[in-house]
């Protein structure tokens, strides 16, 4: 059977059909889990239309903008599925074209409107380089990308400029091209630059939504007095028409920019931000505006991830409060049950229900929870290496609580080689931590210390004051191990300096302890390898009024005191006298 190929006339018609209904998919949030499989037919027909049409001839501007932006369209959509793979199957030719011409794309005004979309399609191409974390060569594409929309954004200020007339302005990609930056710095560490990414994003939004808003109302005034004018019901009432369909049309820009600026602010951006770096308090106002913004929309994936970090945040906060750790975790499978349909997503729920019940030491749901993990990101289909790591640092930890610190440490090592040959520097930190854990129940203090000194070191470097507290503790317990006190204060001293700063609890306890500890170690009696003073009278006096504080602490009756030091009751006397 010969399949029939429409004209060019009727493939450009369909194609254009296909992309103002899946761009009105997107830009009305019209996602959900019932109906994901016709949305993702819509595209696949897309695809297949995109296919046929890149080898016509003599396209008009208005065909090549469809071209483009059905890519982008396609990309994002199957992205958003957690179809990654197809989103690179369809970005991958023209994104490569862009890539090759980014630094000579047209940047005068009769040409910006078909730059723009290119743009936008090449940073669809960015986004797969994302999703197969490969961080350094997206922020090298997406930082030759800011360049070039930054000269775009001085242009569109230009009073003289021509006005795009075109579904997304200038300020909407360069809001896109910040907030894909945001979210790769946060990948590499680098979180400050991070925070400025996602905050000048947002800052594009509010100018996106203004200009729209004063174009609107132009236009309203306009058709408001063409109403008020009128000489026939006729006329008003198209009029009328046209004034409710530019109010239809803005209040879906609207909605649009308004679910674009709620992922600048959660589940990835700046509260996820935040809830890395122990800044809890400044996390939770933002993520619950953003499940607020969110609730009415169909975006169902970001609604789940939202609720998702809210029940880490919680989970945080709850420290080893267990009626606090089970409300955290009742969230949690909200969030796990909402994702069902997305495996990755999936993974991630399971991976934080893991955690929860680590806390809450059960250990055999723990395990059950990181096998599924596991499970999905070692798959062929939805392989991810950065959540095959976080499983297995909680995987080394319960080998740990079990007192197999063997297996603990070579787990732990495991998956620092993994991270490292990845680029995953905050599963690399991680690793660290938790192969020094394992070492000093090993006793294997030298080691256990360099490996939380190179975990602080690149903690520091990412300006992440909660790793950095962690591995300061870390350090404290290590140097109390060699009963080296003075070394251990000094560690803990550089925690009380960033107590301030953090809120997770299960970080306060772990101070606790050490603190306590602490506080323990100084009244033992102990001579350290480094100690300057050496006399023996004054060693053994302070000797004496250990022994006797201790067994005072012991026993109330002289008798007994004296017996447990194996002295008389005369010599007892005499040292208390001398004290």
């Amino acid at each position: 059977m010969v399949r029939s190929i429409p004209s060019s006339n009727g493939l450009c018609s369909q194609l254009q059909d296909l992309v103002e209904e899946l761009r009105s998919t997107i830009r009305r949030a019209a996602f959900s889990r019932t109906h994901a499989e016709h949305i993702l037919k819509r595209v696949e027909d897309l695809e297949a239309c995109l296919n046929e049409y890149k080898n016509l001839e003599n396209l008009t501007i208005d065909d090549q903008l469809n071209y483009y932006d059905g890519i982008s369209i396609s990309a994002e959509i199957y992205d958003y599925h957690g179809k990654f793979k197809e989103a690179f199957r369809v970005v991958q030719a023209e994104g490569a074209k862009v890539d090759a011409e980014l630094d000579t794309l047209p940047r005068a005004d009769e040409d910006r409107t078909i730059t723009n979309v290119r743009i936008r399609l090449f940073l669809a191409y960015c986004q797969t380089f994302y999703r197969s974390h490969r961080y350094l060569e997206a922020r090298g594409k997406a930082e030759r990308c800011k360049d070039l929309v930054d000269q775009l954004l001085k242009r569109s200020d230009d009073p003289d400029a021509t006005v795009m007339d075109h579904d997304d302005s200038v300020e909407g990609t360069a809001a896109r091209t910040y907030y894909f930056l945001g979210q790769v710095y946060r990948q590499l560490s680098e979180y400050e630059r991070s925070r400025v990414a996602y905050v000048q994003a947002t800052e594009l939004l509010h100018d996106d939504l203004k200009r729209k808003y004063d174009r609107f109302k132009a236009k309203e005034d306009g058709l408001s007095g063409a109403i008020g004018s009128a000489t026939t019901e006729q006329q008003k009432t198209i009029f009328k028409n046209r004034l409710r369909a530019q109010r239809d049309h803005f209040i879906e820009e609207r909605d649009y920019i308004s679910r674009n600026l709620a992922l600048c602010l959660a589940p990835r951006g700046l509260a996820w931000l935040a809830y890395i770096t122990g800044h809890l308090k400044h996390a939770r106002p933002l993520i619950i505006q953003v499940i607020t913004l969110l609730y009415s929309t169909g975006d169902w994936v970001n609604k789940a991830y939202a609720e998702l970090l809210w029940g880490m945040v919680k989970r945080a906060l709850a420290g080893s409060d267990v009626p606090k750790l089970e409300a955290a975790k009742k969230i949690l499978e909200g969030a796990y049950n909402e994702l069902q349909d997305h495996p990755l997503y999936r993974a991630r729920a399971a991976h934080e229900l893991a955690l929860a019940c680590f806390y809450l030491r059960r250990d055999r749901e723990c395990e059950e929870y990181l096998n599924e993990v596991l499970q999905i990101v070692r798959s062929p289909h939805t392989t991810d290496v950065r959540w095959q790591c976080k499983a297995l640092v909680i995987w080394s930890r319960l080998q740990r609580r079990r007192r197999d610190f063997a297996a603990a440490e070579r787990t732990a090592a495991h998956v620092l080689s993994t991270a490292q040959k990845a680029h995953q520097v905050l599963c690399e930190i991680d690793a660290f931590i938790a192969r020094g854990e394992a070492r000093l129940e090993l006793g294997k203090y030298q080691k256990a210390k360099e490996d939380f000194r190179r975990a602080l070191r690149k903690a520091k470097s990412s300006d992440n004051a909660q790793t950095t507290a962690v591995c300061n503790l870390h350090l404290a317990r290590v140097y109390l191990s060699e009963n080296n006190l003075r070394k251990a204060e000094d560690h803990f001293g550089q925690w009380q300096q960033l107590k301030r700063l953090i809120e997770n609890q299960t970080v306060h306890a772990m101070a606790n302890s050490v603190q306590t500890d602490i506080e323990a170690r100084k009244n033992d009696f102990v001579i350290t390898s480094g100690a300057a003073n050496l006399n023996f009278d004054q060693h053994v006096k302070t000797l004496r009024e250990f022994l006797v504080k201790e067994a005072r602490r012991r026993y109330s009756s002289n008798d007994k005191v004296a017996e447990n030091l194996g002295i008389s009751r005369q010599t007892l006397y005499n040292w208390e006298n001398q004290s």
